[in-house]
């Protein structure tokens, strides 16, 4: 990846001091760290933790609550030498704190908040709290990593793999068998040990005002595994065992024997009950001997759901309910945040040093995660009508709600703002772009400007715009009175101008792309705005100067608009041009203005021609007419801002403004040529040119709709071209392309169909709906004609009969998804819409639309009784046997409601990227590419530790860190800490983005390649086994990317010396290249040719040449007859031909040595014997032993690099991160 390619939304910013100190290596690290000690009250072994001056005493106490042997202590602060410090104070500024200090942990009272905190905390640790928040959905947050490679860890770089005990990691794998859905979430064989039965706060809860005097804060219950049950008062001075029990009240404690007290609960429990310290021990032994990241809560994100689950198992448990009031409170005041003045005020701290930015950033993502999981909770409550609208009298659309600080509406012109732009449609699109335009803003970072907090929740066909609330905004105004000063109001009625705005607005306009530029109001006059007229500037009650609505930050995309909108095409004219598309665009412009200016020739003094980039100035000194040298050197060739200054856009050019003097018409004239020629740049050049990519192998195919998305977007290209995408990709190397982009357009035109359908239906309702929608569009071949099915009860109470969707067939639906294609793609869907890739099509549709099924097979195609009676057979004791797992069940249908196990939301965030973990892992790199390889590493770990400050541990973006700092080490050889570091980033990117996300397919990739550098091939072949399983699903059997993997899995089986395995897979990686490659191909040519010597190693001599063969025939023929390549292949041909008769020799001989022997004379057939594998000398040219061909199957010592190879490291091949 380049250091473009890093920044967000293509916008380059300029690089701070400290990023530029790191990457010249002039940073030093002056400061120094502090070992602290921390000693406990109860004489457990002292903690040693190592902290920056930078860091709080606040930062070290959360460090000790993370210890799992630590986690009694919950309520405590550190001392030293017997003085309580602040916690809130630096290291450095603390006096008492020296680099070898040691801190004593020195218990507090309990209040009742410390109480319910502690109670929390020790269920969390039994695993009896929920693992995450209705935003996550079932089974949310999985790893699977350590499940693939847990028992398949050989010894490093073992000799003789045949003498290892172990299944191997290929075995009973069939090429030829369906991808299993079944295993798609491995089931987890290791249950959690159980501590207790049940503990909960009691039925006594909360303690009376008389009690609370005395330190009474809370009232528990608890039933041991010995199945004795307790009740427990918590107190100021910590728990004790109480005479209470259901039915009498008496908090007292209880006399002896059981008169236990301590201060932790832990404490009490493990004295009441010799089964919770065991189980407690056991659990922590299971937490120690797995990775931290596969259980540890992600802090900052919603962790990822995957489309496919295992229904949960469910426990009884009366504290399951009192979470909340174990982390809220009896009122759920502790959960009620300010949450406009918490972003405002994080974005308000001061970022004048490094360290002041680090903590400035970690706050605003702690804020701005928290704010989107509440969001993404309230919303749910929202669609279920379990919040109370703000303005029940208006239309259902206009309705506005208020829950948990936060301010919802629906994306949906509920008052006419957008009708004349496409109504209802153009609601949904502009809040679309508002959240790239926030997100944009946020990454930018700009001072003095504040901006919302914005979300975006698809659920239930439904989608909400969750915002924080801006001050004054509910006040009552006096008439006049307006909070908007910027901007248009009233439509475009008013025009607004503010001085302080437009200062801001300027900042922002300069990062993109926007010149200043006039408006008209409704009556003429002219205002100036930096912004469309669109964007708003409200004032807030609270000072502050908050800019709004930014869907059109960027310019209209006049040609598709002019070419594609209207009232029966595509559904609204609020197509705006991404902001990453401006730096390609300058840069073509930049290119074209300097190769004009090189073709310009002056001459010098001696009359010999020069040619210059740039004119020189009419006042340039000249000599009897001719320009001077030494003056045309002193002439700046090209002034890089002023050229910029010519690509700045109006953003509201062909927004229906009339000019009023035929200047103004003319100057608006010339802007709107200027956006003409940008859109006309992405539709006539940008988009083919991406598609050359493809051609010409620099671009990898994106294996499905997730990863077409980022690579579109990434380069300024909109997802409605995916039609003209689809149209442009006509050869052979671009057919998995039209693939994926056909299968997006339809997968996104089925989103929208089936939103409108379950728009406002009940909840209960949705799976039925949904059961019968997918078996329209799936089910022809099973079932043309599926009936919905209903509840009876369900029936009744929502009269089910009378909803549409019980009227779609599978003809009707099909021809509406394929009209929506039309529309919003411009594309023709033909022959009524053919599902040829239902698995893969149903995975899109399930991710877009959040929809949770049961982890089972489907039948796409018709199943008969006596086919399923075939695929069990009888053994010889009568039993019947299952081949390849369960026998399906014989359906009338495909899906029945009870396999939708669940809808998740889709969430769309605005955090921004944090600039600064960029910067330096930016830094890092280019030191190592300069050969500063000390400093390099120095910066890089710098970059993961911010990453980790900022982030949390379990974020993407840390994921992403960690897998660049992985391939760096892997390129310098550090084989395991590449392997550490790429398990990490794995296993964080199963947790945040997915466990078959695209880029969690990659990891799994690099992964197994560093495994395999590190000698464990066993390892890499699980991880690779793995990951085709998943790769299959999501794509299928024939993608261009999948010849790199199955090369990489056959050179990892050769070097095992599983020869007979490796030819298999070679030959499928050839199949896949002449379907998705040219046949004549250096790729095509590089199989054959390692295909060759792998056969050589079995003795299929014949076979062996006749492939060695082929691969001269196609390097002669491509890369010529001189190459080194092609020269190599025919070597190896002479070779191999020799060794053929050599082997036929000593054949013929054996032969004729038996016969000797025995005297006997066989038949011809019978003397057929197959080529024994020889051990004897090569000869020729060294006298290379036939060992010796594997060294040639990496390219080491044989094929020189071409432009792809297929053993190479499929980032390194394709520059990705």
């Amino acid at each position: 990846m380049t250091a473009e390619e890093i920044q967000p939304n293509g916008i380059l910013d300029k690089p701070s001091a400290e990023s530029q100190s790191l990457a010249d290596g002039t940073f030093q690290h002056q400061e120094q760290t502090y070992a602290l000690t921390i000693k406990f009250p109860r004489g457990e072994v002292p903690l040693k933790i190592m902290a920056g001056p930078h860091e709080l005493l606040h930062d070290i106490k959360q460090s000790i609550l993370e210890y799992p042997t630590h986690a009694i202590y919950s309520c405590f602060h550190l001392e030293i030498n017997g003085k309580t410090m602040n916690e809130f104070i630096e290291l450095k500024d603390l006096s008492e704190v020296t680099q070898q200090s040691e801190l004593t942990l020195v218990e507090d009272p309990y209040n009742e908040r410390d109480a319910r905190h502690h109670v929390y905390r020790l269920r969390e640790l039994m695993g009896l709290t929920q693992s995450y928040t209705d935003a996550g959905g079932i089974s949310a947050g999985l790893s699977h990593v350590e499940t693939v490679i847990k028992s398949t860890s050989f010894p490093c770089r073992e000799a003789n793999y045949g003498d290892v005990n172990q299944e191997e990691p290929l075995s009973g794998f069939d090429l030829s068998q369906p991808p299993s859905l079944t295993s798609f979430i491995p089931q987890y064989s290791e249950p959690t040990p159980q501590c207790v039965k049940l503990l909960s706060v009691s039925n006594w809860n909360p303690p009376p005002q008389h009690l609370r005097s005395k330190g009474h804060l809370l009232y528990l219950q608890v039933t041991t595994l010995e199945g004795e049950q307790y009740h427990i008062t918590s107190h100021i001075g910590g728990f004790y065992v109480s005479k209470s029990n259901n039915v009498k009240f008496d908090p007292s404690p209880r006399l002896a024997p059981k008169d236990f007290a301590a201060y932790t609960l832990n404490e009490v429990l493990s004295n009441l009950s010799p089964g919770f310290s065991t189980g407690l021990a056991k659990i922590t032994e299971q937490n120690q001997s797995r990775d931290p990241l596969t259980h540890v809560s992600p802090p900052n994100v919603i962790p990822a759901s995957s489309w496919l689950v295992h229904i949960p198992a469910i426990t009884a448990d009366a504290g399951r309910s009192q979470e909340t009031y174990l982390t809220s409170g009896i009122n759920g005041i502790d959960s009620l945040r300010d949450w406009n003045e918490e972003i405002q005020s994080a974005r308000e701290l001061p970022r004048g040093t490094f360290q002041e930015r680090i903590l400035r950033e970690r706050v605003l993502q702690k804020t701005l995660a928290d704010f989107t999981e509440a969001a993404a909770r309230g919303a749910q409550l929202v669609i279920h009508g379990e919040v109370q609208s703000l303005n029940p009298n208006e239309s259902f659309e206009a309705q506005l709600y208020v829950y948990g600080g936060i301010f919802f509406s629906r994306a949906i012109d509920g008052t006419d703002t957008f009708k004349a732009y496409g109504g209802h449609e153009a609601a949904h699109a502009a809040v679309g772009k508002d959240v790239v335009g926030v997100r944009l803003l946020n990454t930018l970072d700009l001072e003095g400007v504040a901006i919302l907090a914005t979300v975006l929740i698809d659920y239930l066909g439904d989608r909400l715009v969750a915002q924080s609330v801006v001050p004054g905004i509910f006040r009552q105004r006096e008439e006049g009175d307006q909070q908007i000063v910027y901007g248009g109001i009233d439509g475009h009625d008013k025009v607004a101008t503010n001085e302080d705005f437009h200062e801001l607005l300027k900042k922002v306009a300069e990062a993109t792309h926007v010149k200043l530029h006039p408006v008209w109001d409704k009556e003429g006059y002219r205002k100036e705005l930096w912004s469309s007229i669109e964007t708003k500037g409200l004032s807030g009650s609270d000072g502050r100067k908050y800019i709004l609505d930014l869907y059109r930050l960027t310019p209209l995309d006049i040609e598709w608009i002019e070419r594609e909108y209207d009232n029966s095409n595509y559904p609204h004219r609020v197509s705006v041009l991404r902001p990453e598309l401006f730096e390609p665009y300058w840069q073509i412009k930049l290119k074209e203005y300097m190769r004009e200016q090189c073709n310009k020739v002056v001459f010098n003094t001696n009359g010999e021609p020069m040619t210059i980039e740039d004119t020189p100035a009419d006042d340039t000194p000249q000599v009897d007419g001719k320009i001077s040298k030494q003056n045309l050197d002193s002439q700046p060739l090209i002034d890089i801002k002023k050229f910029r200054k010519q690509y700045k856009f109006n953003t509201d050019a062909f927004s229906g403004q009339i000019p009023q003097t035929d200047e103004e018409k003319a100057e608006l004239k010339k802007d709107e040529e200027l956006v003409r020629n940008l859109s006309l740049y992405l539709r006539n050049h940008h988009i083919p040119a991406y598609i050359k990519s493809f051609e010409n192998g620099s671009l990898p195919t994106p294996i499905d709709g997730a990863a077409l998305s980022t690579n579109l977007h990434r380069r300024g290209i909109n997802m409605r071209y995916l039609g003209i995408i689809a149209d442009l990709a006509k050869s052979k190397k671009t057919e998995p392309l039209k693939v994926i982009a056909i299968q997006e357009m339809v997968a996104r035109a089925t989103k929208h169909v089936f939103g409108r359908i379950i728009r406002g239906l009940p909840r209960v309702v949705v799976p039925y709906v949904l059961s019968h929608l997918l078996n329209c569009l799936f089910g022809d071949q099973v079932n043309l004609s599926p009936n919905a099915e209903s509840n009876e009860m369900f029936k009744t109470l929502y009269r089910i009969d009378e909803y549409d969707f019980t009227r779609y067939t599978s003809e009707s639906l099909r021809d509406s998804i394929a009209k929506e294609v039309q529309i919003r793609f411009r594309y023709n869907v033909t022959e009524n819409l053919p599902v040829t890739r239902p698995l893969q099509l149903l995975r899109e549709i399930c991710l877009k639309l959040g929809i949770q099924l049961k982890a089972q097979e489907y039948q796409f195609q018709m199943v008969h009784e006596q086919s399923q009676m075939e695929q069990s057979k009888t053994n010889e004791n009568g039993k019947t046997s299952k081949r390849n797992g369960e026998t399906p069940v014989l359906r009338k249908t495909i899906f029945v409601p009870e396999d939708i196990l669940n809808i998740v939301p889709i969430v769309k965030h605005t955090n921004g990227k944090s600039t600064i973990a960029e910067e330096t892992l930016a830094a890092g790199r280019t030191s190592i590419f300069q050969n500063q390889q000390q400093l390099g590493m120095e910066v890089l770990i710098e970059s993961m530790t911010i990453h980790e400050q900022i982030y949390g541990v379990i974020h993407p973006d840390v994921a992403r860190c960690f897998s660049q700092i992985a391939a760096v080490y892997n390129a310098l050889d550090e084989k395991e800490a590449a392997c550490e570091l790429g398990r990490k980033a794995l296993i964080i990117s199963e947790r945040t983005l997915g466990v078959d996300h695209n880029e969690t397919i990659q990891l799994y990739i690099s992964l197994a390649m560093y495994e395999n550098s590190a000698g464990r091939t066993a390892n890499a072949l699980a991880l690779l086994r793995h990951v085709y399983g998943y790769w299959r699903i999501i794509y299928g059997d024939d993608h261009p990317e999948a010849v790199t993997f199955m090369g990489n899995i056959a050179n990892i089986l050769q070097n095992r010396k599983e020869f007979q395995s490796s030819v298999t897979w070679f030959q499928e990686a050839l199949r896949i290249c002449n379907v998705t490659i040219e046949e004549k191909s250096v790729i095509t040519a590089t199989i054959f040719f390692q295909l060759s010597q792998t056969l050589a190693m079995i003795g299929e001599y014949k076979e062996s040449i006749n492939k060695m063969r082929s691969s001269l025939n196609i390097f002669s023929e491509v890369l010529g007859e001189d190459h080194e390549n092609t020269k190599e292949a025919n070597h190896w041909l002479q070779i191999l031909t020799q060794n053929a008769v050599i082997a036929a020799r000593q054949t013929k001989e054996l032969q004729a040595r038996k016969l000797r022997r025995t005297r006997i004379v066989l038949p011809s057939k019978q003397a057929e014997i197959s080529n024994p594998v020889p051990n004897t000398i090569l000869p020729n040219q060294g006298n290379r032993s036939i060992e010796d061909l594997v060294r040639y199957i990496g390219g080491n010592d044989g094929i020189t690099a071409t432009s792809k190879t297929i053993i190479s490291h499929p980032k390194k091949r394709h520059g990705r991160k």
